[in-house]
This record gives C-alpha cells, sequence and structure tokens, in this order.
C-alpha cells in the first residue's frame, strides 16, 4: 500500500479527457449515421414518382423533388422563387386558391388542377395536399393527364355515335342532318361552353347560338367530286390563356371525319345512293379505334361493342347486345374486391361525364383481370339523353409499375426511419427502438403480429423477445418462452439452413409439418413468413410475421425487402451487443467479473451523500499471492483471485458494490450499511475462506473496514482507515498459505 492510494478518485480524473474523447468520438458516429440516414431518404424522396412540393404558408415553394421538377419544366432553383399562383393555369388560380384555404382550415385537401410547364405547355394533375406544421404545407402531384384525355376521348366518340345515328335517322333529309351535326360539334371539344361552330354550304350557313368567327378557329373543307363546296369549322370566342395549341388532336380528328362523311352524304344524296354505306364507314372508324368502346341506350343496354372491348371483357358483340351493360362490364375495387358503380349508370342519372377511380378492375368473362382507365359521356337527342358511350384502356402494366414504386418508396422511408431510431437511440434503448421498427413493419405489410425469436445457446429452444401485435389481435410473447423447437421443427430446419419461411395457408402445410401445423394453429396463425437472423453468418433467431384475421400472400418483393429489415434489426442486435461487452469491460475486472477501480471511484463519487449514510468501506488484501505464483505457477495464483472474488461476492448483499482494486487487493463498498452489519460480512468471509482451498492451499485474507456517520467527513479518509485497519490485521499474523 502507499500514499498514491490517499485520493481514490485520481484514477477516474486522470481518464477524463479519455472518456471525454470516448463520448465525443460517439457523438460524432451517432450525427455521422443520422446524416447518412438523412441523406438516404433525401435519395428515396428523389426517387418519387410522385412530384413532391412543399410550401410555406405564404405558397411560396421551400422544397421540391426531382419528379416535380421534371413535371413542371423548371430547375430546383427556379422553382424556388415561384409560388403557387405561378404553377397553375390561369382559369383554375381559383379553385387552387380554395383548395389551399381548405388545407388551412382542414390540414388535408385533394382535388384535380390544370398546371402550367414553364414551355406554356397544360397538363393535368391530381393534388393531394397535407398540413405538415404550422408553418409548412406538402403537396403530393401525380399526372392524370391521360385520364383526362380518356374523359376528352370518350366526348369525340360520343360525337361520333350521335352523328352516325343521326345519319340512320334522318337518312335523305340534309337540311336536318346539316342543322343537327352543328349541334353537335362543340360538346366534343375541351371547353365547350365556350366553342361555336358553323356549316357553310352552297352559300347558306347553319350555325349554332352566338356564333361569331374569330381567328381562333380549326376547320376541315366540304367536297363534292373533288371540288370545294363549303366549310365545316369550330372556334373559341375566348380561349384559356394558356394553351400554345386551342385544338389536340382528337378534335382535329372528329371535325375531319365528320367533314369526310358529310361530303359523302351529300355526294350520295345529289346521287340519290343510300347512306348506309357511309353510316357502315362510320361504324368502321369507331370500331378501329385502339381503346375498348361500349354504347349502351338509355337505359343501359349494350348496343354497340368494339373489339378492344370484346377483347377485355371477354363477350363478342354478338353475344352482348342487348345484355345489361354491369353483365358484361363488371369492375371491382382493386383494393377491397367489392363491387363498383358503373359509370354509365351516373351519366344515365345526372347527364355529366363520369370517370372511373384510378384502383378499378376490370373482371373479364372468363376471371381475367384487367387495372382500367375510363370515362363514359351521354349522348343526347335536343338535351335527352338516349344513350351513353364508354371507353377505356388497359392500365395493368402501368399500374403495376406505379404500386411497386409507391410501394417501394413506402418501404424505403420506412426503413429510413427504422434506421433513424437505431442511430440516434442509445444502445441501452435496444429495446424500445426494436419494438418501433416491429410497429413500422406490421403496419406497412398490414399483418396482425410482428416478433423476434431467439434460438437458445445450444439451439434446441426459442424465446420470444420482442413482439408488436395490431388492435384486437392476441399476445403470445408470454406463452413463446424456452420453447423446444420440436414444436416447429420443420420450420426450424429451414430457418436453421438460412433459409426463411413462407407459409400462405397454414392448413396447405405438408404432412411433414404437422407438428408445425398444430403449433401455428393453437395460435390462431392463418399465414406466416419467417426469416432468418444472422449474427456474424451464424443464425440466431429470426424475423416473424403473422396474419391472424386473414390469409396473405407473401410476393419475392416482400421477401426481398423483409430481409433488408431482418439484417438492419441483426445488425443492430450485434452492434447492441458488443456495445455491452465494452461497457461490461470498461467496468469489470477481466480475471474475477468483479467491479473495476474505475467502476467503483465513480459509484463512490456518486453515493457519497447524507441520503446513504451509514457508509462502511471493506478493504481486503490476499495474503501471500507472491508465494503462490512463484511455487505453483500464476494459474493458480488466478484460480486462488477468482475464489476469492467468489467468497467475497456470496458474503455481501445484492446492492453492496464489490470490486477487486488492483492486484492482491479488494474494496467492498456498503452504503446505508451500519457498523454492526459490517463486522457480520467481514466475519461471513472469515468462515467462508477457512474451508476453502484451492490445490489444498487455504485462503487467508488480511480485513479492514472504516464506517462513515458524518456527511462532512471525506469519503477519502474512511478508505484510509479502512486500509490502515486492514493492515493492523495483516500484522497480527493471521493465517496464511
Amino acid at each position: 500500500m502507499g500514499n498514491d492510494k490517499i485520493n481514490p478518485y485520481s484514477m477516474a480524473v486522470s481518464r477524463t479527457p479519455e472518456l471525454l474523447s470516448r463520448s465525443e468520438n460517439k457523438l460524432k458516429q451517432k450525427v455521422t449515421a443520422l446524416q447518412e440516414s438523412e441523406a438516404k431518404f433525401r435519395a428515396y424522396m428523389e426517387n418519387s414518382p410522385l412530384g413532391v412540393f412543399v410550401t410555406n404558408m405564404e405558397g411560396q415553394y421551400v422544397e421540391v423533388n426531382r419528379a416535380a421538377c421534371q413535371m413542371s419544366g423548371y430547375t430546383e432553383e427556379e422553382l424556388l422563387n415561384l409560388s403557387i399562383p405561378d404553377f397553375i393555369a390561369p382559369e383554375f388560380l381559383e379553385k387552387g386558391m380554395q383548395v389551399f384555404e381548405r388545407l388551412l382550415a382542414e390540414g388535408y385537401a385533394e382535388d384535380d388542377v390544370m398546371v402550367i410547364k414553364k414551355n406554356g405547355g397544360a397538363f393535368w394533375i391530381n393534388l393531394a395536399s397535407v398540413k405538415i406544421d404550422i408553418n409548412r404545407v406538402i403537396a403530393f402531384c401525380q399526372d392524370i393527364t391521360l385520364r383526362k384525355e380518356k374523359e376528352e376521348q370518350a366526348k369525340e366518340l360520343n360525337c361520333l355515335n350521335n352523328f352516325s345515328l343521326l345519319l340512320r335517322k334522318e337518312k335523305n333529309n340534309l337540311e336536318k342532318i346539316l342543322e343537327d351535326t352543328v349541334q353537335l360539334l362543340p360538346s366534343s371539344f375541351q371547353h365547350p361552353e365556350d366553342a361555336a361552330a358553323r356549316i357553310a354550304f352552297k352559300g347558306r350557313e347553319f350555325k349554332t347560338e352566338g356564333y361569331e368567327q374569330t381567328s381562333w378557329k380549326i376547320a376541315s373543307p366540304l367536297k363534292l367530286y373533288s371540288k370545294l363546296i363549303g366549310t365545316i369549322e369550330v372556334c373559341y370566342h375566348n380561349p384559356p390563356h394558356h394553351e400554345t395549341d386551342l385544338f389536340v388532336k382528337g378534335e382535329e380528328m372528329v371535325l375531319e371525319t365528320v367533314a369526310e362523311h358529310l361530303s359523302r352524304v351529300i355526294e350520295q344524296i345529289e346521287t340519290g345512293e343510300e347512306l348506309q354505306k357511309s353510316n357502315n364507314q362510320l361504324a368502321t372508324t369507331l370500331h378501329s379505334i385502339g381503346d375498348g368502346v361500349i354504347v349502351t341506350d338509355a337505359g343501359g343496354k349494350i348496343t354497340r361493342l368494339n373489339p378492344r372491348a370484346e377483347k377485355l371483357t371477354g363477350w363478342i358483340e354478338k353475344e352482348a347486345l342487348g345484355r345489361a351493360l354491369t353483365e358484361v362490364f363488371h369492375i371491382i375495387n382493386a383494393k377491397t374486391g367489392e363491387a363498383v358503380p358503373n359509370p354509365v349508370y351516373h351519366v344515365i342519372n345526372t347527364g355529366t361525364t363520369q370517370s372511373l377511380a384510378n384502383d378499378t378492375i376490370l373482371v373479364a368473362r372468363d376471371g381475367t383481370e384487367h387495372h382500367i382507365a375510363d370515362s363514359a359521356a351521354p349522348m343526347l337527342d335536343n338535351n335527352k339523353i338516349f344513350g351513353v358511350i364508354m371507353v377505356f384502356s388497359d392500365v395493368t402494366k402501368r399500374k403495376k409499375a406505379e404500386d411497386f414504386l409507391i410501394y417501394k418508396l413506402g418501404f424505403e422511408k420506412m426503413l429510413a426511419d427504422i434506421s433513424s431510431v437505431f442511430a440516434s437511440k442509445p444502445s441501452e434503448q435496444l429495446e424500445q427502438s426494436i419494438n418501433y421498427a416491429l410497429a413500422q413493419i406490421g403496419e406497412f405489410f398490414q399483418i396482425d403480429r410482428s416478433y423476434v425469436i431467439q434460438f437458445s445457446e445450444e439451439g434446441q429452444h426459442t424465446s420470444n423477445t420482442y413482439e408488436w401485435c395490431s388492435d384486437g389481435t392476441a399476445a403470445q410473447m408470454d406463452q413463446l418462452q424456452n420453447i423446444p423447437v420440436d414444436a416447429f421443427p420443420w420450420s426450424a430446419e429451414q430457418i436453421k439452413n438460412k433459409k426463411y419461411v413462407n407459409i400462405p395457408n397454414v392448413d396447405s402445410l405438408p404432412p411433414e409439418a404437422e407438428a408445425d401445423k398444430k403449433n401455428y394453429k393453437s395460435q390462431d396463425i392463418r399465414s406466416l413468413l419467417s426469416i432468418p437472423m444472422m449474427k456474424n453468418g451464424i443464425v440466431y433467431g429470426f424475423l416473424g410475421l403473422d396474419s391472424v384475421k386473414e390469409k396473405k400472400i407473401w410476393t419475392e418483393n416482400d421477401v426481398m425487402l423483409l430481409k433488408i429489415v431482418a439484417e438492419l434489426l441483426s445488425n443492430a442486435y450485434t452492434k447492441n451487443l458488443a456495445e455491452e461487452k465494452i461497457r461490461y469491460l470498461s467496468f469489470h475486472d477481466g480475471l474475477t467479473g468483479l467491479y473495476n477501480r474505475v467502476y467503483l471511484e465513480k459509484e463512490m463519487e456518486r453515493l457519497d451523500t447524507e441520503r446513504q449514510l451509514p457508509i462502511g468501506i471493506i478493504m481486503a488484501d490476499l495474503n501471500g499471492l507472491k508465494k503462490v505464483n512463484d511455487t505453483f505457477g500464476h494459474s493458480e495464483g488466478d484460480g486462488i483471485l477468482r475464489k476469492t472474488a467468489e467468497i467475497l461476492r456470496n458474503s455481501c448483499r445484492g446492492e453492496d458494490i464489490v470490486s477487486r482494486w488492483g492486484g492482491d487487493e479488494f474494496v467492498i463498498f456498503l452504503p446505508q450499511t451500519t457498523e454492526e452489519d459490517v463486522k457480520a460480512i467481514c466475519h461471513r468471509i472469515d468462515e467462508r475462506c477457512k474451508v476453502s482451498f484451492v490445490k489444498d492451499i487455504p485462503l487467508s485474507l488480511a480485513l479492514g473496514y472504516a464506517i462513515k456517520n458524518n456527511i462532512k467527513k471525506d469519503l477519502a479518509e474512511i478508505l484510509i482507515e479502512a486500509e490502515e485497519n486492514m493492515y493492523i490485521d495483516k500484522l497480527a499474523d493471521r493465517q496464511q498459505v
């Protein structure tokens, strides 16, 4: 013993710079991990198929993603200098502001608006906005131009179909044909409320009410024997300011088709021929369109079905004619599987154009399913509906691609959230972090239970260590402790061989999995997926997902993504074990397993309070250790040290701090301990030493103690007093080796 022990905190103080440096390094590591997580999430956001716009409460853009730049034609820097009114088409500004006001009031708003690209071109978006906080709004924009085009196409085909019916009805009445044709045309254009039409024929004019010729027009010639005999034209009185091309290709096609057939009608009437030939040619035009076309009467009975519609529905026109549309055109919601109200009946009841929701599936006659985009428009005669024309297209491939991108984006965001939690939470909160991850996984994959199962060290038993359950799902963790692997041998073998277990239907398990089936059914599991979790290449458990309320099919994409999650959890668990080991080694003696001097000094400083009085300190010195090392070798000396540690630990209470002070010396710190209790502990140590031997070598300890009863007394003085008393005991020539 020496003067270097007078201050028991000297070592801790000398290690302060090292500890601060270590804390600083850990902090830097956490900051780096958070930065990496943030960068990863930003990368995910940039790959989103949806345009993402973040604005302040004044409507100024403060953040945008790559898709937003692509759809608008602006660079990120340019967009950040713009606000909402700069992006929305002028005639939609009022509607856009109404959406923004509704958002501020309710926290969420959604609508379809037309917006303007940097080059002046217009396109349609579905705008879904959410109020993030009191300062920011985030808007998700999806290009719905295709859907709007279908609506326009339905109007154009409606016009042609009505024109065809007009020719069939009026036959040789050219005057009536011209009068009614000019009334049909405006309804097929993008802005029918502003459109007007005129037919000029042999010095006569047939025109809509309020027609005035303007420079914003489109025209097609009427010809007889290749000679110009008139024109048919449509014009706008006050065109939208955003339009660079006022008339789209489909509208030009309508006007050209009507002009061509009118020319034939005039020629046939002039020559006395029937109109049937012209009507047949118009029907051919309708049938040659690449999208499906179905025409019904005012009661919803089918009157026409083009070849594309035949292919998508599985019905040939001959069999479909006269049937109710719902019998041929069976549509369901892609998410719920429930029947969707048919848009044709909405058109018949309201007289307005109707489109289907994005998640609509057409179920063909043979059960084949197609995602479709659809629009239905009324056919009018003197403002009375006499039928409906519906145009639809197969968008299955596009829908699957969009769904997977959105699914993958959502998964990657979830993964970024979980990674951020693991990076920001200390390893002591591993349980909280894993439970958060399991909740995120369960909610994202819409299952009833997610959990972690770990194998015992010998691999013959398993225990459920973490669990999340959805509302209404019974927890199983308490019942799944120390379960023999024989309870599910078929699954356990696959997992131990690093294979995942995918069971879409527990009832369909093979005979060799009968034990597994019984075990799973006892937990009400209908479908499950288990992904091996590995530590240093060895399987130590698995990530499990159960579906209890309904059967669930797991795709290869699901498995691939869940393997990433399992790896993330495994890495967090392995890192925690490593950090726990480091923490243990930093505060424990490697040979005896007792607390080391660093830990003791920290605890002495922490517990040196009036509330802990009286405080006892026992110092023990192992007699004859050097002789044992010299005579029998250091391995025997190590054995005596370990035995001494065992005696000291077993002689003390659970709340006492037993430490190896260094070499052959030990210190026991005893908060809230009277002198009588300290004496009793010393007596127990003496008695145990008398009956303890290592290689026939009896244990001999010199013991000294001291008591602190006054808070004003320095604990260092108490330690010195205990040390002096230990030397007195040693000099008393107690039993030695």
